[in-house]
Order: structure tokens, then C-alpha cells, then sequence
């Protein structure tokens, strides 16, 4: 905990190096805090760690790769994402909507769109659902409004739980 907070880049050289001589709870709270360092150099690491037959460490490292973001680790964990099974899967999920807001933080809307619709299928939770709509809305730019109404017009509650809560941010005149 406390070389996670540490802002010298030697923290994370510790913390990565200590990834290799640990496993269980304690190789997951240093997983964890790579991912809160957004430590880029362990994205290699943390890869092959997804895999582990040990569900917390496979779900950790998911979660950290989620954190740490990238075009490598998007492409990686939507490769996995057909491979895996719970919770691992799950975690991949919320791993990929976290790295599409940091595209549409950086302003690439288009690559975040592509993840969002990626878990518009009646087949995900509807949670995910859910984050994925509003992602798509808040991707829009200038198309916003239409998928706000188009989501309240229509039967999917997912959408439209989604076009609900984002309404209200709309700032098209026509809104």
C-alpha cells in the first residue's frame, strides 16, 4: 500500500519486480497496485498473468490491465474475452469499458464506440448493458440526442435506463 501511493518510479519497479516472488492474496495486492500506478512496464507480465488457474490472481491482473489501458491491452483482452470463463470474463468486461473511457477521455470516440457496441447484445448483464449505452451516448458527440430518444422510444431497458440518466447532460439545442 504504501509503494503504491509513493510517486518516485522506483515504487513500481519494487512492486513489479515483487510480482515475479509472490502468489495468492499478496501477489493480488500487488497486482492491484500496479494497476493504481498505471505501471505500463508490467503490461507483459500482468498479460500472462490472466491466464493463472488462480481465479484471483487471473482477475486482478484483468483489473489492473483495465487501469493501465492501451491499444495492446484493449487487443489482448478482446482476444481473451472469447477464450475465458466467470469471473474471469466478467472482469474482462468491466476491464474494456474502463479502458473505453480513457479513450473517450483522450477524445478517440471512435475506439471507444466499438467497445461499447461490443456489449449491446441482449446476451451481456444488464449492467453492461447499461455502462455501454451511456458509453455510446456520451461517444455520440453531436448524435447524442438521437440515441437519448431513440433509447427512451424504444423496449430495451437497458438503453433506456441509460438514455435517462444522460438526458439531462444533453446540450443540444433541439434536446
Amino acid at each position: 500500500d504504501a509503494l503504491e501511493t509513493m510517486p518516485a518510479v522506483e515504487a513500481g519497479q519494487v512492486l513489479h519486480a515483487a510480482l515475479l516472488f509472490t502468489s495468492g492474496k499478496p501477489r493480488g495486492g500487488i497486482i492491484h497496485s500496479l494497476g493504481e500506478r498505471r505501471h505500463r512496464p508490467a503490461v507483459p507480465n500482468l498479460l500472462r498473468l490472466t491466464s493463472d488457474p488462480d481465479a484471483l490472481t487471473a482477475t486482478a491482473a484483468v483489473r489492473a490491465l483495465g487501469l493501465i489501458g492501451g491499444k495492446e491491452v484493449i487487443g489482448n483482452l478482446q482476444q481473451l474475452l472469447t477464450t475465458v470463463a466467470e469471473p474471469v470474463r466478467s472482469a474482462i468486461v468491466d476491464a474494456l469499458l474502463n479502458c473505453a473511457e480513457q479513450l473517450l477521455a483522450t477524445g478517440e470516440r471512435v475506439p471507444a464506440q466499438g467497445i461499447y457496441r461490443q456489449f449491446g447484445d441482449a446476451k451481456e448483464r444488464e449492467y453492461v448493458r447499461i455502462a455501454a449505452y451511456a458509453g455510446l451516448i456520451r461517444a455520440a458527440g453531436d448524435g447524442a440526442l438521437v440515441l437519448v430518444a431513440s433509447g427512451l422510444a424504444g423496449t430495451d431497458a437497458a438503453h433506456q435506463v441509460a438514455a435517462l440518466r444522460l438526458a439531462v447532460e444533453i446540450q443540444d439545442p433541439h434536446a
